[in-house]
């Protein structure tokens, strides 16, 4: 009855250290990179804005994007144009702060990734693992990662609330042919509110 618990505890000691050398080596290699990311935000099944970017990292280490084209819906005028622009500054304040709590779920420090893993059921997924867990950010939440067999991420799903809303966060992971990992698809549904947000991200290019 003891043996079982520390030998999953050990290989998730093993695991951490693992996932977490991967995390850091590709982060520092995506600083070479420039790449396109189109947005687009969907309420209630009609776009309400669309654009695109190129992001590249400064020398400072920072994240710059360069819009490249940009459309919005059109916004009626007088005072339902006034009204219109007041909700859409109030939707553009509560999806800020529903990113800063999607960022938690990146999991961004060893030990956000050690809290996780601990709680995790490590269930077989072909060549590599899917990781569940519950409570990992905020009560009731869930949280499913997927590893290959490199124990880099695939794939992650995210179950939570944000201000009494039900959130569904995916993520779809992919790869350069040069080995450079990246998240190719992020999809945040709000479904109470009708909103879709589509990040992807693709044309990597080597730029050092």
């Amino acid at each position: 009855s003891v043996a079982a618990p520390a030998a999953a505890q050990m290989d998730m000691n093993q695991l951490v250290p693992k996932i977490s050398e991967a995390r850091k080596a590709n982060a520092l290699e995506t600083r070479n990179y420039s790449w396109t990311q189109r947005t687009e935000v969907k309420l209630k099944g009609e776009t309400k804005s669309l654009k695109t970017d190129i992001v590249r990292y400064t020398v400072d280490g920072e994240l710059q994007k360069t819009p490249i084209d940009e459309t919005s819906a059109k916004k009626p005028k007088g005072v339902r144009g006034k009204i219109a622009k007041k909700k859409a500054g109030e939707m553009k304040d509560w999806m800020a702060d529903l990113g800063v709590l999607l960022k938690e779920y990146s999991l961004p420090t060893e030990g956000n990734l050690l809290d996780f893993l601990n709680k995790a059921a490590v269930n077989p997924d072909g060549a590599g693992q899917r990781l569940d867990a519950s409570d990992v950010v905020q009560p009731g939440d869930r949280m499913s990662m997927w590893l290959g067999a490199d124990h880099k991420l695939t794939r992650t799903e995210v179950s939570t609330q944000h201000d009494g809303s039900d959130v569904k966060l995916k993520t779809d992971h992919a790869a350069t042919p040069d080995g450079l990992d990246y998240v190719a698809r992020t999809v945040i549904l709000v479904p109470d509110k009708g909103v879709e947000m589509t990040v992807e991200n693709f044309s990597y290019q080597r730029e050092q």
